[in-house]
C-alpha cells in the first residue's frame, strides 16, 4: 500500500521476527515481490531500546590456570533510549551463569566497561568458552547481546608456541626500556602487546620481522611499578611473558 504506517493485527506466536520494508514497483506482487531499483527507500528504523555485549575484555588469551579470574565486559547502548539498569550475564563452558546488574545511565552510543564481582576458576581442560550477555527486557535486538571467545588455559604465567624461537626480556626487572631479543623467529608480520594484571592492554604495536634474528626496545619508563605481561604473536603461535617494572 502507499501507507507510512501499518499495523500488525497478529496475534504472533512468542518469538522474534523481522519486517522487511521496500519500495516496489507495482502494488500488485502476485509472484515475488517489485522491488524499486531507482529511488528506492533511503531512511533508516529507529530501535528506542537495544543494549549489547561488545567486547570481553578480560580474561585476555591465553592465561594461567592459577587463581581465580575476573570477568570484564564492554557494555554498549545501541538504541535512542538511555538505559538505567542493564542485567548482564557470563557464562563459562556449560556452567551455571553469572547473573548481575550494571546500574546507571548508559545514554545513546554510549560505553562503559563493567567488571563482574564474582570471579570464576580457570578450567585446566583447554580451550575453554566464555560468553557475556545482556538480557534487557525491552530489547529490540537480541541478536547482537551475546559475545563469546575461546581462551587457552596454561600451567603458570609463560607461555612460548611459537615454533623454535627463543625470546630473551632484559633486564627484567626493567626500569627505562625493555630489551626483547628474538633468534629464529619466523619472518613476517608481528604484534607486541604488553597487559597489566587486568588485562588492559598499554601497549600494542605490529612490526614486519624482515630476519630470523630481531632485537626490539620497548620504553616503559610511563608504567609504574608492578607486574606486567608482554605477548607477542605471529602466524606461528604466541608468546605470553611476564616481566617486573621497579
Amino acid at each position: 500500500q502507499t501507507a507510512t504506517t501499518f499495523t500488525d493485527n497478529g496475534p504472533l506466536a512468542s518469538g522474534t521476527y523481522y519486517y522487511y520494508i521496500f519500495a516496489a514497483n507495482s502494488l500488485a506482487c502476485t509472484v515475488a515481490p517489485a522491488y524499486k531499483a531507482t529511488s528506492p527507500l533511503t531512511a533508516n528504523a529507529i530501535i528506542k531500546h537495544d543494549v549489547c555485549i561488545s567486547s570481553i575484555i578480560t580474561p585476555i588469551d591465553p592465561i594461567s590456570i592459577a587463581g581465580n579470574q575476573t570477568v570484564s565486559v564492554k557494555i554498549k547502548n545501541l538504541g535512542t533510549t538511555p538505559e538505567i539498569s542493564i542485567p548482564v550475564y557470563y557464562q563459562v563452558n556449560a556452567l551455571t551463569p553469572v547473573t548481575q546488574t550494571w546500574s546507571g545511565t548508559l545514554a545513546h552510543g554510549d560505553s562503559v566497561t563493567y567488571n563482574f564481582t564474582t570471579t570464576f576458576a580457570i578450567p585446566v581442560v583447554s580451550p575453554f568458552t566464555l560468553c557475556a550477555y545482556t538480557k534487557l527486557t525491552t530489547d529490540q535486538d537480541t541478536t547482537n547481546d551475546k559475545v563469546c571467545k575461546s581462551i587457552h588455559s596454561v600451567v603458570g604465567i609463560n607461555e612460548n608456541s611459537l615454533s623454535n624461537a627463543n625470546i630473551i626480556l632484559s633486564p627484567n626487572p626493567a626500569h627505562d626500556k625493555l630489551n626483547i631479543n628474538c633468534n629464529n623467529i619466523k619472518i613476517g608480520k608481528t604484534n607486541f602487546s604488553i597487559y597489566d594484571l587486568q588485562g588492559k592492554k598499554l601497549y600494542t604495536e605490529e612490526i614486519n620481522i624482515t630476519s630470523n634474528s630481531y632485537n626490539k626496545n620497548i620504553n616503559v619508563n610511563q608504567l609504574k611499578a608492578g607486574i606486567y605481561f608482554l605477548k607477542i604473536e605471529n602466524e606461528s603461535g604466541t608468546f605470553n611473558n611476564k616481566f617486573i617494572i621497579e
